[in-house]
């Protein structure tokens, strides 16, 4: 038998092909393992991604369940609009009448707290009322800022503040409210204004929601039965307003003083001071 042919490489060429050959020919296990590994990382990858998948999309589905949750409103508010008009009646020093007369802008003997849903052991409120207790607190603070420096100047004690002008209340205010605003971006055009470096806020027509439809929501005792038809207070109101300006100026007997005994029949409460009523009259 003819013995087998051997081919044999130059000395130069012995590095680089050889290791090559060994390469390729003397290591099959150690390819095979590189091969089992790049597989076992692709398929732990594959698997995290697939519950990164599920899980986001759980996590996704189970915050907008919550964020609907919240967000659901046991009442849907009818459109109105609205020409804004400065009414100074609430811009008013704190005093028994101008308490009565914020008053009069929320439920009935509710603090605006209603029950919600109805084997939730916390009551719950709108924050409608939350940000216009919020106005309100900073009106006060206002005044009780002024009652500050005229103390001081007269070399007297200031007076002590209130839970709801105090420092961390009325920061607790601007936030709440600056976030609020934001919220709801009005998006109603404003002119600007030729006699004062400013933009007009007042004689301009916003689209509105209907403000009483949510006081009577909560307290409907605020409504009466009238020929089947369930009238708020202020619809009579604004009745008694379109009465020509003249009967209105306070002629003897003062038809103010005349409404006085109706409208507190109407509220079950007591006498109203006739600033409240003729604030109700021509702001409404």
């Amino acid at each position: 038998m003819a013995p087998k042919k051997h081919h044999y490489l130059a000395v130069d060429d012995e590095d680089t092909e050889g290791a090559d050959v060994q390469h390729r020919y003397t290591n099959p296990r150690h390819a095979l393992s590189v091969f089992t590994l790049s597989l076992g990382l692709l398929a732990v990858l594959l698997v995290g991604a697939i519950g990164g998948f599920y899980a986001g999309s759980s996590y996704i589905r189970r915050t907008t369940e919550e964020n609907s949750a919240v967000q659901e409103s046991p009442i849907i508010l009818d459109p109105v609009t609205v020409k804004f008009t400065s009414n100074r009646a609430f811009l008013q020093r704190p005093s028994k009448q101008t308490e009565e007369l914020w008053k009069t802008l929320y439920p009935k003997d509710t603090h605006g707290l209603f029950e919600y849903p109805d084997n939730n052991p916390e009551r719950s409120g709108f924050a409608a009322f939350h940000q216009l207790h919020c106005v309100d607190a900073l009106r006060r603070g206002y005044y009780q800022r002024e009652d500050v420096i005229g103390a001081i100047r007269a070399k007297q004690s200031p007076p002590e503040f209130e839970h709801e002008v105090d420092e961390t209340h009325t920061l607790h205010c601007i936030e709440f409210l600056r976030q609020s605003i934001m919220c709801h971006a009005d998006t109603t055009v404003q002119t600007e204004a030729t006699y004062h470096q400013g933009i007009l806020a007042f004689g301009v027509e916003y689209q509105c929601k209907n403000w009483w439809q949510l006081v009577d929501w909560v307290d409907p005792s605020q409504s009466f039965d009238t020929v089947n038809n369930q009238l708020h207070l202020h619809i009579v109101l604004m009745t008694v307003a379109m009465i020509p300006p003249d009967t209105l100026v306070f002629p003897k007997p003062n038809p103010i003083n005349q409404l006085i005994p109706i409208i507190t029949l109407m509220l079950d409460t007591k006498p109203l001071h006739p600033t409240c009523v003729s604030t109700l009259l021509f702001n409404r």
